[in-house]
């Protein structure tokens, strides 16, 4: 049950062992200290009986950060917490929220530990990760530099006995403080089992600091050598003005840098310009109501005439491209005498199909002639030929000096002489190109005419510079079995 202890001095001490109850009984022997050894020393013995009683052993709590208690070592000093003013305004300079690890431990398994909490007026506790498992504690307790979980568990209780053979509660407490309320806000919380024992009463004072400061105005004491510095309790329970001032930012001045400077005070805009104040700085623009001051009406007249010029240009551009475009078939067949065939420059069958078509106003029922065969070639009666010369040509026509007559090129000249020729050929009279006596005149031929000329015996066009012969013993040529235009 326990141990006795009787001191020199005749004092007893009886301890009894952890978590022993009942009674014990043990006898305590006086005897006399005799000097005269012949007389023998006189003694007694006393019984004592110790009765251990049942007695709860209270809740240990325990408030930590990074592993740190937080509770001071005098009981009844509260926990003291410094949290600036939320306010609109001054958001930069906010307080994080404070929380920190709040838990106890009984030694006495199976008493079921509960947290009683006081709650503030100013804000509100909120409880968090609650849990009454056995804990996991570091052993060694790492360096307060190596630590870096906030919510770790204390490693320096002191227990009397093995983790596991204690009660546990342990949580996360936090508190969150209402917008714009200033002044000392306290929070008391403690532990009870079920036996009704109660662990130490901890009160946590929160506090919260006045700040009036607006737009990053920032807290400055009036006198140093005798105001209080700006982190201090006098912030939360006198007026902010007696012992402080506000520093403000650029571009703002008042009591509490409420007050914006009009930097357009002094008129730095000239006409026709208006001054906008902003912050820290200013503007000058034109008035709400005239967006566009700065146009004048002569202004407007001359961006019109601009506008029109240059529409005009380039139309006129569009105008000269699309002309070109236009000229380039016309001057092909009328100035080149191409006429869609460029890779004969002497002209063809089909060049000259091309010129009597009905777009170059030939009639249909002017005669198509035929190089390869130029016998067959049909005139219709006198009076229905329907000639249409093409343009004047600008080449100078070529004498022929001898040999029949050629076909011209659509795009050449179809020379008066030719065209009696035509005439004569149709009314069945004199032998075209010759005066009557069978010997052939030259007449006037275009440039590519001389270049040109039907075969008179295979009825192919050959070269004018070749010799070729032809029948004259028939009045209108066609004895010998060609046609001579």
């Amino acid at each position: 049950m326990g141990t006795p202890i009787l001191s020199v001095d005749g004092i007893l001490l009886f301890t009894p062992c952890e978590n022993c109850q009942g009674i014990q009984t043990f006898p305590v022997i006086l005897q006399e200290v005799q000097t005269d050894p012949v007389i023998p020393p006189n003694n007694g013995t006393v019984w004592l009986t110790v009765n251990v009683t049942d007695v709860a052993d209270p809740p240990t709590i325990f408030l930590t950060l990074l592993g740190i208690s937080q509770l001071p070592s005098d009981p009844t000093e509260p926990v003291l917490v410094y949290l600036e003013q939320k306010n609109d305004w001054n958001e930069h300079i906010w307080s994080p929220s404070w929380y920190a690890f709040l838990g106890a431990y009984d030694v006495e398994i199976g008493d079921a530990l509960q947290l009683n909490v006081h709650e503030p007026v100013g804000g509100f506790m909120n409880i968090t990760d609650n849990s009454t498992s056995i804990p996991t504690i570091a052993n060694p307790c790492p360096n307060v530099t190596e630590r870096t979980d906030n919510l770790m568990f204390p490693c320096d209780l002191s227990l009397l006995k093995p983790v596991n053979e204690h009660e546990w509660n342990y949580m996360k407490l936090a508190y969150i403080q209402n917008y714009s309320f200033s002044g000392y806000d306290e929070a008391k919380v403690y532990f009870s089992d079920t036996n009704g024992a109660f662990s130490r009463l901890v009160t946590i004072q929160f506090t919260v600091m006045e700040s009036p400061c607006r737009n990053l105005g920032e807290c400055e004491p009036k006198n140093n050598s005798i105001s209080y510095p700006c982190q201090h309790y006098r912030r939360a329970f006198e007026s902010f003005d007696i012992n402080y001032n506000c520093i403000c930012a650029s571009g703002w001045t008042g009591i509490h840098c409420e007050e914006n400077i009009n930097e357009c005070i002094s008129s730095p805009c000239p006409d026709p310009f208006v001054c906008y104040d902003y912050i820290d700085y200013y503007q000058c623009a034109c008035p709400e109501d005239n967006p566009n001051c700065l146009l004048r009406a002569w202004m407007i007249g001359l961006i019109i005439i601009g506008v029109l010029l240059i529409l005009m240009i380039a139309l006129l551009i569009v105008y000269k491209w699309k002309r070109r475009e236009s000229d380039i078939p016309w001057v092909e067949k009328y100035i080149l005498c191409q006429c869609g065939d460029t890779t004969n420059s002497y002209g063809s069958q089909a060049s000259l199909g091309d010129f009597m078509d009905d777009s170059d106003g030939m009639s249909t029922d002017n005669p198509s002639f035929d190089f390869n065969n130029p016998d067959k070639t049909e005139f219709p009666p006198k009076g229905d030929l329907n000639i249409n010369k093409c343009h004047v040509s600008s080449f100078d026509p070529l004498i022929s000096k001898s040999g029949p007559k050629i076909a011209p090129h659509p795009c050449e000249v179809v020379e008066p002489n030719l065209s009696a020729d035509i005439n004569a050929l149709s009314n069945n009279g004199p032998k075209p190109g010759s005066s009557g006596s069978g010997t052939s005149i030259p007449q006037p031929m275009s440039k590519n005419a001389a270049q040109w000329a039907p075969s008179v015996y295979s009825g192919s066009p050959v070269s004018s510079g070749q010799n070729t012969s032809h029948s004259n013993g028939s009045e209108d040529g066609r004895s010998s079995g060609t046609k001579s235009p």
